[in-house]
């Protein structure tokens, strides 16, 4: 059974940090909050609704706004912030659809999904755990299908980019996409997409697309059947068996320490049970 590209990315990180996420250990909450993760399920819903849709301004708006309404804020979080966060994400929507050419009908590709998931029990996708993963958008054109994943900071300098962009040919997340996206629509994937938004300090959309090379799925998956199969054992490991990687711990700055550091450097997790067997 795969795991999500989210898990494994937690695994290659710090096999302790996926452990103890697995456990469902909650996290000490950052001492830093940023709109980043709101913004970035709004980007979502709208795109959703937007290319998925009806297609236009209203559809997304509404579909940002429930999306914004839904959103964890601090206390005292004022209304001109959360205005602000809306302006800048329905904005971003229209600007990332022709930044990609997707149209639903007439245009060159042809829209199989958005939001689709690609397999496993939706149980487990709530706790990106052993499921496939789910594309943002999957397309098809004259070549074949191609894979969309959408990418967003709330806010990042414009220099950072490029390096951004050209991870889309060695992303983990996309191949693991397409490797489903063929099983599910019996069809060749022959190109990745990245679609890269920087709400602020300057709104900025990009995208980049990645053809795949002959044997390139197949040499990936090859190397996911290793990584799942370690995931699968350390699972039914005692903690302690779990190995952790002391450089993640702060690969962001102190502020934005692990939100289990105490809990893996301090002896908390004693208290945690073992692993679930399901």
């Amino acid at each position: 059974m795969a795991w999500s590209p989210s898990s494994v990315r937690d695994f290659q990180l710090c096999p302790r940090l996926w452990w103890l996420k697995r456990q469902r250990v909650s996290e000490r909450v950052s001492t830093v909050w940023s709109p980043g993760n709101i913004a970035g399920v709004a980007f979502h819903k709208g795109m959703e609704a937007f290319v998925c849709g009806e297609g236009d301004d209203e559809g997304v708006a509404e579909a940002v706004q429930k999306a914004l309404e839904l959103g964890d804020y601090p206390i005292g979080t004022d209304y001109e912030e959360i205005e602000k966060i809306q302006y800048a994400v329905t904005r971003a929507v229209p600007l990332a659809h022709l930044e990609i050419g997707v149209k639903s009908m007439g245009g060159v590709e042809h829209v199989l999904g958005c939001e689709v998931h690609l397999g496993g029990p939706l149980e487990e996708a709530a706790r990106h755990g052993r499921y496939a993963g789910t594309a943002d958008l999957i397309t098809e054109d004259d070549d074949g299908l191609i894979v969309t994943d959408y990418k967003t900071h709330w806010k990042r300098d414009a220099k950072y980019s490029d390096e951004e962009l050209r991870e889309t040919q060695r992303s983990w997340q996309l191949k693991q996409y397409a490797w489903f996206a063929q099983e599910k629509y019996k069809k060749t994937v022959k190109r990745v997409r990245k679609v890269l938004v920087y709400f602020t300090p300057a709104l900025k959309v990009w995208s980049y697309t990645h053809t795949l090379k002959t044997d390139e799925l197949a040499v990936w998956a090859m190397q996911a059947e290793h990584v799942w199969s370690l995931m699968n054992a350390f699972e039914q490991a005692d903690v302690y068996q779990v190995p952790q990687n002391g450089d993640a711990c702060e690969r962001y700055g102190w502020q934005w320490r692990c939100g289990m550091y105490s809990i893996c450097w301090d002896g908390e997790a004693l208290v945690y049970g073992t692993p679930s067997n399901d």
